[in-house]
């Protein structure tokens, strides 16, 4: 009788601890939701001018990578890197840095840089001026009203012609974790290249419907023998 009872306690105050670890961590990832960075791009926006900031500022760079991309009328070179612990990011996640290159070969300028799936994240864009030396400034950033994708559109005097380089185009987020995926360069003609994005997470109601399903499961599970 004891054996049973005990077991059944312990399986709820591992479902207690297991929900409050849960409702927890859902309430720190979503804190930051309602507040405004300089670059804040929220679902459908577009961001013109892109804000010019010198970041990320510390932190480690956790991966990289840098892929060729080829295209009909241009080829180039994508580089990434995933940042953790960067100070200029005030939504306290992961910060993701893409550079394009448009190697002197091609025909064609690069007109845009699109890279998915940003999912719930909140997302604060930017560039750094400085990095590298002469790079060029997107003319504008943009969300798709799916939420899912960021771009950043080079066209006028900001072109990404041949010969020339971004300048790295920072995207600041609330994710903790990320995953690889692959970006799209275009201008008439389109290319891929591997890049990261943040690993996604359940949506708010999925926390919520679990936190209400599993005792229930569980006490029908673990019946009471004090009956």
């Amino acid at each position: 009788m004891c054996k049973k009872k005990c077991s059944y306690r312990i399986v709820m105050n591992r479902a207690i601890t297991w929900i409050v670890t849960s409702v927890i961590m859902a309430a720190l990832h979503f804190s930051f939701v309602g507040k405004a960075p300089a670059g804040l791009l929220s679902m459908g926006s577009v961001l013109q001018p892109v804000p010019a900031e010198v970041e990320p500022v510390g932190g480690v760079v956790i991966d990289s990578k840098v892929d060729p991309f080829v295209a009909s009328t241009f080829t180039g070179t994508l580089t990434s890197d995933v940042i953790s612990g960067d100070t200029s990011n005030s939504l306290g996640g992961l910060t993701f840095v893409y550079r394009v290159e448009n190697n002197p070969g091609s025909a064609h300028a690069i007109g845009r840089f699109a890279v998915s799936d940003f999912g719930s994240f909140t997302t604060d864009v930017g560039y750094d001026p400085n990095t590298p030396a002469g790079g060029i400034v997107p003319l504008l950033a943009n969300r798709t009203t799916s939420n899912k994708v960021v771009g950043f559109t080079f066209a006028g005097a900001e072109e990404l012609a041949p010969s020339t380089t971004s300048a790295n185009l920072v995207i600041h987020t609330d994710a903790m974790n990320y995953v690889d995926t692959l970006a799209v360069i275009s201008n008439g003609s389109a290319s891929t290249a591997a890049t990261f994005v943040p690993l996604p997470v359940p949506e708010p109601s999925t926390w919520i419907l679990a936190v209400l399903v599993i005792p229930v499961v569980l006490v029908k599970w673990y019946p009471r023998t004090d009956r």
